[in-house]
This record gives C-alpha cells, sequence and structure tokens, in this order.
C-alpha cells in the first residue's frame, strides 16, 4: 500500500502519513469523534478530511501545553474570527500513533 509521509525540515520527524485507499481511515475518524465526544468538546464534522476542528475554552493555552509534548495544533482563527475558539489536529496517522496523540490531549486537557 502506498502512503504519503510528512517529514518536518526542522526535526526531521514525522509529522504526517496518511494512505488514501486505507481502511483505517474510517476508524482513525471514528476514534477521533469518539475522543471529542468523550471530552465534551463541540466540533466541525470532518467531511472528506482527515482532520478534527474541536472548540475548547482556552486555544492559547491547550496549543502551548500540547507543544511542550510535540503535539502541534493549528489555531482555528486562521480560518476566520468565528474560530478563534478552535484548533485543528489530524486524525490522519496510524492508529497506534493517534491513540498516543489522543492519550497526550486528553492529559492537556485535565491540566489547562
Amino acid at each position: 500500500m502506498d502512503r504519503t509521509n510528512v517529514i518536518s525540515p526542522n526535526t526531521g520527524r514525522q509529522i504526517a502519513c496518511w494512505a488514501p485507499d486505507d481502511a483505517s481511515t474510517t476508524e482513525q475518524a471514528q476514534l477521533a469523534r469518539e475522543f471529542a465526544d468523550a471530552m465534551r468538546w463541540q466540533y466541525v464534522p470532518a467531511v472528506g478530511t482527515f482532520y478534527l476542528f474541536p472548540k475548547l475554552p482556552d486555544v492559547a493555552r491547550f496549543s502551548a501545553l500540547a507543544a511542550e509534548r510535540d503535539v502541534y495544533l493549528l489555531a482555528g482563527d486562521i480560518f476566520g474570527p468565528s474560530y478563534g475558539d478552535h484548533v485543528r489536529f489530524c486524525f490522519g496517522k496510524p492508529l497506534e500513533e493517534l491513540r498516543a496523540m489522543l492519550d497526550c490531549l486528553a492529559d492537556i486537557a485535565v491540566a489547562a
């Protein structure tokens, strides 16, 4: 199966990986939605993408805590002022990596 990997030019670490024909993409999307639901986060439904776009109470603090753990979130305000209280993160990762990232985000949510 062909996979597309994106490597960070700054760290040399893999920052994205996806396989368009991979059946696990559906499982990844479901896992991300279930996580957001368990966290009681409102989110913009992912339609034709591999991103979740949840609404958070303190985007700046949450994003800073995530970055300290090498989890990078895109601030929603770049999509317009009405999304300033959202972040975007990619769920198009291998399932094991996605689970680890979601565990990290859950820990951050407790700390934030």
